[in-house]
């Protein structure tokens, strides 16, 4: 995934939960390095989903940015539902203990 200045990252693991984070608070790694710690997972659980989000624009749109915003809402649509079955995959386990 390639990220920009200001974008805000989702990770949402198996047991529900979810981090969110603005690109400016990661720190820019070098070559030789092992990269960024971006969460902590419990013992048995796993990452889910990453996903980018963008704030919308408001200003004037060609067709080109609309199609682009279009998909924006579709995959910021599809990370609510992903975020919601998570909950609830979550919920249900918790009921069945």
């Amino acid at each position: 995934m390639i990220v920009e200045k200001d974008d805000h990252v989702f990770a949402i693991t198996e047991a529900g939960k979810i981090v969110r984070v603005n690109t400016n608070e990661i720190r820019i790694q070098g070559r030789n390095t092992m990269g960024v710690h971006f969460i902590n997972l419990g013992k048995g659980d796993h990452l889910r989903d990453i996903s980018k989000y963008e704030e919308e624009k408001t200003e004037n749109k060609d067709d080109k940015e609309k199609e682009e915003d279009e998909k924006k809402d579709k995959k910021e649509k599809d990370l609510e539902k992903t975020i919601e079955k998570t909950i609830e995959k979550t919920e249900t386990k918790d009921e069945k203990k």
